[in-house]
């Protein structure tokens, strides 16, 4: 983790348009990455895998809204959580609101549950090795409108989008970067649009 933190530690600043502010939780353990599958209801990213995370409210920090996210979504005991790093805000689609990725090690990892079953479908700790794997590794390509991202194949999941893309920049900053080849190229499948 220390040297995801150093890269990390102080982003450059990023010009995004005024919009509520929301946080993700790129939650990291001895047994891998925690992520989850949206609610197939949600009127926004219904069905795709995520990170715990949503709106910040009033007053709060990233990383206070992400924990509170990460609590409220899985369950997670926020004390088991040592903030590592804080990655540049960046305005995610289709509604481009500004999402401020935080990156916590998880140091006493416990049971998760899901917290919120209209926002969380399934929870997800998918081994760091499966994630660096470039058998696992492709291009993904939303049909008919031809937006690729970085795409993983984890556990079932088709990851892909913001996830996809902040998984393959944590991975790259972290220095667990393996070639992989771009030329792969998945579209994505309908419950995961």
């Amino acid at each position: 983790m220390e040297r995801l933190a150093r890269p990390l530690a102080t982003p450059p600043a990023q010009g995004v348009p005024a919009r509520r502010d929301a946080a993700v939780l790129v939650l990291v353990g001895p047994e891998g990455v925690v992520l989850t599958r949206r609610g197939s209801s949600l009127a926004h990213h219904a069905g795709q895998v995520s990170f715990p995370g949503g709106g910040v409210d009033a007053g709060e920090t990233a990383e206070q809204a992400a924990l509170r996210e990460g609590t409220e979504e899985v369950c997670l005991d926020p004390a088991s959580v040592q903030m590592v790093a804080r990655l540049p805000r960046l305005p995610v689609a289709p509604s481009f609101r500004p999402v401020t990725p935080v990156v916590g090690w998880w140091e006493r990892p416990h049971a998760l549950s899901v917290g919120s079953e209209l926002e969380v479908a399934s929870i997800h700790v998918v081994p760091l090795g499966h994630l660096v794997d470039p058998a696992r590794r492709f291009t993904a390509r939303l049909p008919g409108v031809g937006r690729t991202t970085p795409g993983f194949d984890v556990d079932g999941l088709f990851v892909w989008g913001y996830t996809g893309w902040l998984l393959s920049t944590v991975l790259r900053l972290g220095g667990l970067d393996r070639p992989w080849d771009p030329r792969d190229v998945r579209d994505v499948p309908d419950g995961y649009r």
